[in-house]
């Protein structure tokens, strides 16, 4: 399996690849957003078709650092009142003493005035309540920092959530945090038809309700289960399994695989449980396993 990479890769013929790394900008510019906005596709759409090959570069390069698209900087989750809600990517919803962002935030909290910060269900972490004048500055200075947005928005993967594994529970079965952060970093940026939320849970007790999302890990003593197609929002369903595969490096190809297939087979702002309803998931069991 290739070797996981600065870029973003795909599933192509039998193997993972690399993509080549473009600015954010050159597919995210103002006519492009108005050109998306007048198919109905909404303010950040991904302006490239899924058949070609998506591109970034690493969630730390300042130059891929500007976290949404021009247009979306005085529109993104709007609260009641006029301002704003900013959205901060922690990968596993791991956070470390030693974490220097966390400081980062610490000062842009004081810095502007922020009322609340709230770490969220997907393991984000919020910043409630920005004035909408403050919030290009405030994405700036979060760019500056090295921090990306958390992706609440986006038609792709949202976050990779996570329990704490064999690092610090007696249960766990394997290193679920871990491959919660190799997984997100892997797909960052991987445009898909709809949303996906993704989880990754250290035994079958289900702490990160892996399986109630569009992929989801089960850890187990031999191994790892794949889950797909489940859902938790306005249709209730639990997932299907995929398959069992026995290490780490199979599990990330396996979701690689599957989440490429649905890349090119999703209709647009078809979730995965409703792709899997389609196309049936037997036949998409035959394909990536």
């Amino acid at each position: 399996m290739t070797e996981l990479g600065a870029a973003t890769h795909r599933l192509d013929g039998g193997g993972i690849v690399g993509i080549a790394e473009l600015r954010l900008q050159q597919l995210l510019d103002q006519a492009g957003a108005r050109a998306a906005r007048g198919r109905g596709l909404g303010v950040g759409a991904h302006l490239v078709e899924r058949s070609q090959s998506e591109t970034c570069n690493r969630p730390g390069d300042l130059a891929f650092a500007d976290p949404v698209a021009p247009a979306d900087l005085g529109v993104v989750r709007q609260s009641g009142d006029g301002g704003g809600w900013i959205e901060r990517d922690a990968a596993g919803g791991e956070a470390l003493a030693e974490d220097e962002p966390f400081a980062h935030i610490a000062d842009i909290v004081d810095r502007y005035d922020i009322p609340t910060v709230k770490v969220t269900g997907g393991q984000r972490i919020d910043m409630l309540g920005v004035k909408k004048d403050d919030l290009p500055k405030v994405w700036a200075d979060l760019s500056a920092a090295g921090m990306v947005s958390g992706h609440a928005y986006a038609k792709g993967l949202r976050t990779v959530k996570t329990c704490v594994g064999t690092d610090w529970c007696r249960f766990g079965t394997q290193d679920s945090t871990g491959l919660g952060v190799k997984l997100e970093k892997f797909m960052w940026g991987s445009w898909t038809p709809a949303k996906v939320k993704m989880a990754v849970s250290g035994c079958p007790r289900n702490c990160a309700e892996a399986t109630c999302k569009d992929i989801g890990v089960v850890c187990v003593d031999s191994g790892y289960d794949i889950h797909f197609a489940g859902a938790a929002g306005l249709d209730i369903k639990g997932t299907e399994l995929l398959g069992h595969v026995a290490t780490e490096d199979e599990a990330i190809e396996t979701i690689a695989a599957l989440a490429q297939l649905y890349r090119e087979q999703g209709r647009y702002l078809e979730r995965i449980y409703k792709w899997a309803k389609r196309v049936g998931v037997d036949t998409i069991r035959q394909h990536v396993m």
